[in-house]
Formats: structure tokens, sequence, C-alpha cells
């Protein structure tokens, strides 16, 4: 089964998503938050003609529009607490996955660093960060680099920096 088929019996009981968490295998997921909220697996090439399903879905008491493709749910709503909501069933339904972030605008740096302390709680694997934002926004930076000390390969951050910017982290990287 792909991702998409295995979600969507996730949703169909609690019965069906325990006997998935005992079943799923070790997975790669890339969460990009975007205008769209995507979760993906990692290195699945799909054509962007590929056809889309749309569903109407009720994770944690919210109702939800989900668009879905081979590997592939989309949310297309802006609502943070849908976008959290959404994030924790995938993380609670798959076995310690390994995590890539995408941040972009228009996500802002707090709900940026919201996500991160609720990912690091669960304490998965995260592989890379990756957060391109248009606004300075030196006061949030350095406590989001905070949250990666765990990330493993790669942390990118693509933003405006004063000239007097210096980051001192609060413990070492595990990243090079």
């Amino acid at each position: 089964m792909n991702f998409t088929e295995q979600f969507l019996i996730s949703l169909m009981s609690k019965r069906a998503r325990n006997t998935l968490k005992l079943t799923s295998v070790l997975s790669h997921f890339t969460l990009n938050f975007d205008y769209d909220f995507s979760i993906y697996l990692h290195h699945y090439w799909q054509n962007p003609q590929t056809v889309k399903t749309e569903e109407s879905c009720c994770i944690g008491g919210k109702e939800m529009r989900l668009k879905f493709r081979p590997n592939t749910v989309i949310l297309q709503e802006q609502s943070v607490e849908k976008r959290i909501l959404l994030t924790n069933h995938v993380l609670d339904t798959f076995k310690k996955p390994i995590i890539s972030l995408e941040f972009s605008d228009p996500t802002l740096p707090s709900t940026a660093l919201e996500i991160m302390k609720m990912i690091n709680k669960r304490q998965p694997c995260i592989k890379s960060f990756t957060y391109h934002i248009n606004s300075p926004s030196s006061e949030f930076i350095p406590r989001i680099m905070d949250e990666c000390t765990e990330v493993t390969d790669s942390i990118s951050i693509y933003s405006l920096f004063p000239d007097d910017f210096v980051y001192t982290p609060s413990r070492p990287f595990r990243a090079d």
C-alpha cells in the first residue's frame, strides 16, 4: 500500500489505526509548510499531472478538506491548529518516522517555532530543516535554531539578517 492508502485506513477506526501502527515500516516523510500543507514520502517522485482526489476527513474532532496524490496528503488550509492536528495524526500513526521539514512564506516564525517544539517533544529523527522567510526575524531565528540542535543532516535558513546578527547555540548541533 502507498502512504495515501495507509493514511486513509488510519482514519477508519481506532482498531484499524492500531493495526497500522503495528505493521508500518520506517518511513521518511517531508512536511512542507507553505500556502498548502503537504506531507509526502521523501524521494517519491510524482508527475504533477497525477490525478488528485479530494476527501473531507475528521481528524482530532476537526473537519478537514484533504487532497490526495499517491504518497502525498495535502491540506489546503492556513489553520495552524489543523496543520498541527494533521502532523500529530501522522506522527502518532507511523512508527518513529524520519522527518524533513520545509517552511516558507507565509508560515510565520512563531508557527515554525511552535511546530518544532511539538515535534521535538516526540523525539523523532529530524533529518533536515529548511526555512525560507522574506522578512527580518532575528528575534525568532535563535529560538528556532535552539530547537534544531537534534537535526542530523542539514539546517538551512534563508532570511534577512542584520549585519550585527550573532547566534550562539545553547547546546552543540548534531548536523555538520
